[in-house]
């Protein structure tokens, strides 16, 4: 059994070893660092509202809220770019073969692999997130409790897009399992903008005036259905934002409905990239 547990760390430390060693990896890494380098002039910007000149320190939070956003976006999509060979790089190189010829199962091999992704990438979320928010507290002497919480929930964004890529892969080319992957995602951010504005009163408004209807998605049953079965990666991804503001009132099912579905979608996903993997031939 420790010989075993040695082989699945090995295996795990292997995975995490090699995606920080990756061209990819550290070209994106540098382009993050650049992105908060050029982010960080937001909060000392000027700008012209209603004929007065404020400062970006007056949006200080609303600044915070869009780049921490835009920040677990990128992460989200940069997770996908290093799943498409998650498995397929093992392989061409022989790695795969000889570690499953060790006392290791499939499954914790899939484990070792996704969750080693998984790891780096919520490190380096994490690690932006943190860069954020010192450069807000700079700013504007000030630092939200919900920030950790919001943060972590966007872990799930970044473990649905593994997951996604790596089954996709295993079944089509890796370029066409990404784009595929990520176009279900941008999907879900779509149909959640629509959801929010056609909720808004200012839409509501210009409909009724309009003679249309103003009920928004749920007066058209199929859109509900699609909207309701649809990822809730966007709803997600804006209700971690929402929670960085101390004032912001989330209610308790907006807040579970994104949640549940994000988490079945990736032990679904999860379960799948097992079978598949498990039927794989491996030379």
């Amino acid at each position: 059994m420790k010989q075993t547990i040695k082989r699945i760390a090995a295996v795990a430390r292997m995975t995490m070893s090699d995606i920080i060693r990756q061209k990819s990896f550290i070209v994106l890494f540098i382009i993050a660092v650049l992105f908060l380098l050029l982010v960080r002039g937001c909060w000392g910007m000027k700008m012209n509202v209603n004929g007065q000149v404020m400062s970006g320190g007056k949006f200080a939070l609303q600044i915070l809220q869009t780049v921490f956003f835009v920040i677990s976006s990128m992460v989200m999509f940069i997770a996908g770019l290093l799943a498409m060979r998650l498995f397929r790089r093992d392989r061409d190189e022989g790695m795969q073969a000889f570690v499953l010829s060790k006392p290791v199962t499939r499954l914790s091999y899939i484990t070792c692999k996704v969750g080693g992704l998984v790891l780096i990438m919520t490190a380096f979320m994490f690690l932006l997130h943190g860069a954020i928010l010192i450069i807000h507290f700079l700013h504007a002497g000030e630092v939200t409790a919900g920030y950790l919480a919001a943060s972590s929930m966007s872990v799930l964004n970044v473990l649905f897009a593994v997951l996604a890529v790596s089954l996709l892969s295993l079944l089509i080319p890796e370029i066409f399992a990404f784009l595929a992957a990520f176009g279900v995602t941008a999907l879900a951010f779509i149909f959640d903008g629509i959801a929010a504005a056609t909720r808004s009163s200012a839409v509501q408004s210009i409909l009724s005036q309009s003679g249309a209807q103003a009920a928004g998605l749920d007066s058209l049953t199929w859109w509900k259905v699609v909207y309701w079965i649809w990822p809730k990666a966007g709803t997600l991804g804006a209700n971690a934002a929402s929670l960085i503001d101390p004032t912001a009132v989330i209610a308790v099912n907006d807040m579970l409905i994104p949640l549940v579905s994000m988490a079945v979608y990736c032990i679904a996903l999860a379960v799948l990239v097992v079978i598949k993997f498990d039927r794989e031939e491996i030379v």
